[in-house]
């Protein structure tokens, strides 16, 4: 996968603001990830692994941790990733 994290949150924002939704929060979420990964020098989404997003959740704070979930794993489902590990 070539396309960069910050086109593909902005394309999973777009949708479901197509869909009626506001996502405003969601997408400040977002955009706080693709700060993490690229303060890591991670920009394309291939590159995007489950141990990043872990310490990109571990590096919130616990209260925050639990709301940025949803919004997470749904783009993460639009996107084809996972929090899981690939089986070796």
């Amino acid at each position: 996968m070539t396309e960069t994290i910050a086109s593909a949150a902005g394309r999973f924002i777009e949708h479901k603001r197509a869909h009626g939704r506001k996502y405003h929060s969601e997408a400040r979420e977002l955009a706080l990830l693709v700060r993490f990964a690229a303060g890591r020098d991670v920009s394309c989404l291939g590159e995007l692994t489950p141990a990043l997003l872990e310490d990109f959740l571990a590096s919130r704070p616990r209260l925050k941790r639990i709301q940025y979930r949803p919004a997470l794993i749904g783009f993460l489902a639009q996107t084809g990733l996972s929090l899981e590990p690939e089986p070796p």
